[in-house]
C-alpha cells in the first residue's frame, strides 16, 4: 500500500471511529441520564485549580468547561485537593509523570467506586503536543510521540470503562494550530496536523468503547469559533489577552489594554479564556444530553 493510500485508509477509519463515539440520539427525546456525580481527569484544559490556580483568566467566574457543564445540571464540582472529584491538574501528561492523567485515575479509583449514574469527564493531550514540538520540532519523531499519546489516552479510557464507568465524556484536544503560540512559531499548519494525529489515534484506539464513551470534537468546535467568532459573541480570536507570562497568574486586572477578554478566545499563547470555556461547556452538555 502506498503512503497516500495508507493515510487515506487511516483517516477513513478515524472518521468511522468518530461517528461511533459521537453518535447522538434524537434532540426531541428528553435525556434519560440523571447524573449522581461528576468526576474530572485531565490537564490544563480541565484543571479547576488543583494547585490553587487555573489555566485561564482567574477572575472568579465559572471559567473552566467542566464547571460550566456540571453547573447546568445544577451540581457542583471541586478539586480533589479540596476533597472534591476533579483530579485534573495543569501541566499533566497522559501517563508516566507525577500527577499524570494515569496517576489521577489511580487516585480516583483508589478513593471511589463508580456508581451506575456517575459521569467521568476527561480532557488531555495538549502538553504532549507542545512538549514534543518544543523538543523535536516538526519531525517524524514528534508525530510518533503525539500518536502514541493518543493511544495512551485511549488505554486509560479503556481501563476506566473496565473499572465500571458507564458514562465517559472525552474532550479531544483543541486545535493547537490556531493558537497564538503556533502562529508565532510559523507552524500553524503543521501543529494543526499534530492535533489531528492525536485525536485520530485516540478515536481509532477507542473505537470499540462506544457503548460507554462519548467523544466531543473539541477541535472542530473551536475551529468553528475561530472561523466565525461573531456567531459566538467573540471579536478577538488571534491575540493573547493576558499580559502575564502565562494564564495561571492572569486576572481581570492583567489584561492587555486593547483587548476585552470577555469577547476573546485566548487567555495566553495556548490557553482559553473563561468565555471560551463556558461556550464549550454548553457544547459538551448538549452532546452529553443528546447521547444519553
Amino acid at each position: 500500500m502506498t503512503p497516500s493510500l495508507s493515510r487515506r485508509a487511516f483517516l477513513t477509519l478515524a472518521g468511522g471511529a468518530a461517528a461511533a463515539l459521537s453518535g447522538c440520539g434524537s434532540s426531541s427525546i428528553v435525556s434519560a441520564l440523571k447524573p449522581d456525580r461528576f468526576f474530572a481527569l485531565g490537564d490544563d484544559f480541565s484543571d479547576l485549580g488543583e494547585t490553587g490556580v487555573r489555566y485561564t483568566v482567574n477572575d472568579g467566574s465559572v471559567n473552566i468547561w467542566t464547571q460550566q457543564l456540571v453547573s447546568i445540571y445544577q451540581k457542583t464540582i471541586t478539586t480533589a485537593s479540596a476533597g472534591g472529584l476533579s483530579y485534573a491538574q495543569g501541566g499533566a501528561w497522559i501517563s508516566g509523570a507525577t500527577n499524570s492523567v494515569e496517576s489521577q485515575l489511580n487516585r480516583m479509583l483508589a478513593n471511589h467506586a463508580l456508581g451506575p449514574n456517575d459521569v467521568v469527564l476527561i480532557g488531555a493531550g495538549m502538553n504532549e503536543i507542545i512538549d514534543a514540538v518544543t523538543q523535536t520540532g516538526i519531525s517524524d519523531a514528534t508525530t510518533t510521540r503525539v500518536r502514541a499519546a493518543g493511544d495512551a489516552l485511549a488505554s486509560l479510557v479503556r481501563r476506566l470503562v473496565a473499572a465500571g464507568a458507564k458514562y465517559v465524556l472525552v474532550a479531544g484536544v483543541y486545535n493547537l494550530g490556531i493558537t497564538p503560540w503556533a502562529v508565532a512559531r510559523g507552524q500553524a499548519s503543521a501543529i494543526t496536523d499534530l492535533s489531528i494525529h492525536f485525536n485520530n489515534r485516540f478515536l481509532v484506539s477507542a473505537v470499540d468503547l462506544g457503548a460507554n464513551v462519548l467523544y466531543v470534537d473539541t477541535a472542530l468546535y473551536f475551529n468553528l469559533v475561530h472561523a466565525l467568532p461573531a456567531g459566538y459573541g467573540l471579536v478577538n480570536v488571534t491575540d493573547a489577552a493576558c499580559t502575564t507570562p502565562d494564564a495561571t497568574t492572569c486576572t481581570a486586572s492583567t489584561i492587555a489594554a486593547n483587548i476585552d477578554y470577555t469577547r476573546a478566545l485566548f487567555a495566553d499563547a495556548t490557553h482559553l479564556t473563561p468565555v471560551a470555556h463556558r461556550l464549550f461547556g454548553v457544547e459538551a452538555y448538549n452532546k452529553l444530553t443528546g447521547r444519553w
